[in-house]
């Protein structure tokens, strides 16, 4: 998919008349196009586990399920408090120097 978004920027790029300023610009649409399906790629396997979090949960009966869910929302929740705290650290150390 990235290699295709490359490739027509790239044509395009060649329509247009090469100089270094739409170089950079097609340049900088392939990295937030492969950014993004980087993104949808992470959502669809953390879609995906859930998925069959669920589907095992519904062999393995409700209580086991509870556990299941509460597994997978400790593991969603570990990288995002992480997340905040690093940033709740930079924001803190910003506000010192100001």
């Amino acid at each position: 998919m990235a290699l295709k978004m490359f490739v027509i920027v790239f044509f395009i790029v060649l329509n247009i008349g090469v100089t270094k300023f739409r170089i950079a610009c097609a340049t900088l649409i392939i990295v937030v196009l492969m950014a993004f399906q980087t993104f949808v790629a992470v959502f669809l396997i953390a879609l995906k586990t859930l998925v069959i979090v669920v589907l095992m949960a519904l062999n393995i009966g409700v209580t086991k399920f509870l556990i299941a869910v509460a597994t997978e929302v400790i593991v969603f929740l570990i990288p995002s408090q992480m997340l905040f705290t690093k940033f709740a650290m930079v924001y803190h150390s910003c506000s010192k120097k100001f």
